[in-house]
């Protein structure tokens, strides 16, 4: 199954829209796996992580070593975090394409506020 990673800045709607496709999917069936940042960011305090750049680094690794153990065939990978620079993302996107594994999906939400 294929690998969606979730980018965007902080308090954009990432989990929430994460949690909606979870749902899809598994009205669909299937059992995503998700690969969330809240783990790391509990436990270095989310503002020493990103002012330390190699704690941040390491969150990286962390993060990619998760998608790459969970990502074959069977599994569909959500990838929950900023993934705000773009190497990260290309990386994540090799590492899928390597098992053959590529879904790209080009969303464009318009929230209404009144």
């Amino acid at each position: 199954m294929p690998l969606i990673v979730m980018c965007g800045i902080p308090l954009s709607g990432k989990s929430y829209l994460t949690q909606k496709i979870n749902n899809y999917f598994i009205e669909k069936d299937l059992k995503p796996i998700i690969i969330t940042d809240e783990i790391k960011l509990n436990e270095y305090k989310r503002n020493n992580l990103y002012m330390n750049s190699n704690i941040e680094k390491q969150m990286r690794s962390w993060l990619k070593s998760q998608v790459e153990r969970y990502l074959n065939s069977d599994n569909l990978v959500i990838m929950d975090a900023k993934n705000y620079i773009k190497g990260f993302r290309y990386e994540l996107y090799c590492s899928s394409k390597e098992r053959y594994l590529l879904l790209t999906l080009n969303l464009k939400i318009i929230i209404n506020t009144y």
